[in-house]
This record gives C-alpha cells, structure tokens and sequence, in this order.
C-alpha cells in the first residue's frame, strides 16, 4: 500500500481482534459487520447481521461494494478543486 486506507470493513470483529487493533493504531476508520457475540463498541462503525453465515455475509459484501462503486462514480461526475474548470472560476 501505498497509503493507508480511509476505511476497512472487518466480518466479525471479534475473530478479527488484530485487524481491528491495528486499524485503531493507525487511525483508520472500521466497519464492523457482527452479530451479538461481538462488542459493537470496538468498531466505529458497527452493522449488525449474521457474520457466521456465508450467504448473509455475500450479500453484505455486495451491497457494500456496490454502494462503494456507487459513490466512487458520483464523485468522478462532481468536479474537484484539481479540475482546470474550477481553477478558472475561481481565478476570475
């Protein structure tokens, strides 16, 4: 990697306790898709849902990726501050 990652998403934080230690060391936000052997307070973020079956966590995992997919096409359409058009207007 060549920086950190803004977030990470983490199936059952509790079997994950390292990835999610190590995230909070390092200040990157997680995402925690558990049920309730976990504790919903060691991840910002905390989603419940059934981490043990693999069918629940599939359509997780896809609805997640396609909302990420989702935002990652809203923002490319929005213009940023690198863009030579908003450079102009603010020029002006």
């Amino acid at each position: 990697l060549k920086q950190l990652p803004a977030a990470i998403l983490i199936v059952d934080p509790g079997r994950e306790a390292n990835c999610v230690k190590e995230a909070r060391r390092l200040g990157v936000v997680t995402i925690g898709y558990l049920d309730s052997d976990c504790d919903p307070g060691s991840v910002d973020f905390p989603v419940p849902g059934n981490d043990d079956a693999m069918k629940s966590i599939a359509i997780f995992l896809r609805v997640m990726a396609d909302a990420a997919l989702e935002g990652r096409g809203l923002r490319e359409r929005v213009p940023s501050e690198e863009t030579p058009e908003v450079a102009q207007a603010a020029a002006k």
